[in-house]
């Protein structure tokens, strides 16, 4: 558990950075397009909102490996839990990653 706890600490303190970097590069007003089903206005997501989900998922992974119930878990269900664990780490971290590439494109970042 210990392993997911620094794992977990260590994608939110990298996607916060990506995040701070995001929020600072671009003018505060740039909001990612959106063209699903609830988007009424038609203008996309503030960028603010669209870095909420992969922080929300991290921090939900990391409270949860601060519970005592693991050790019933036997070694086949340990180790499949430690390879989903990284998985959803990384795609979380790559998420974050992928939607602040898109936002700095969208802010002009790369056009200076």
């Amino acid at each position: 558990m210990k392993v997911k706890t620094i794992l977990c600490l260590a994608a939110l303190a990298s996607c916060l950075a990506i995040a701070i970097f995001v929020m600072i590069s671009v003018p505060w007003d740039t909001r990612m397009p959106y063209d699903g089903k609830f988007d009424r206005s038609g203008s996309g997501i503030p960028m603010q909102i669209a870095f909420i989900p992969c922080a929300a998922v991290l921090f939900a992974l990391w409270r949860s490996g601060k519970k005592a119930d693991a050790h019933h878990m036997g070694k086949n269900s340990r180790i499949a839990y430690y390879i989903l664990t990284a998985l959803m780490i990384s795609a979380c971290v790559a998420g974050q990653f992928f939607i602040g590439q898109e936002i700095l494109t969208i802010g002009g970042y790369f056009d200076r």
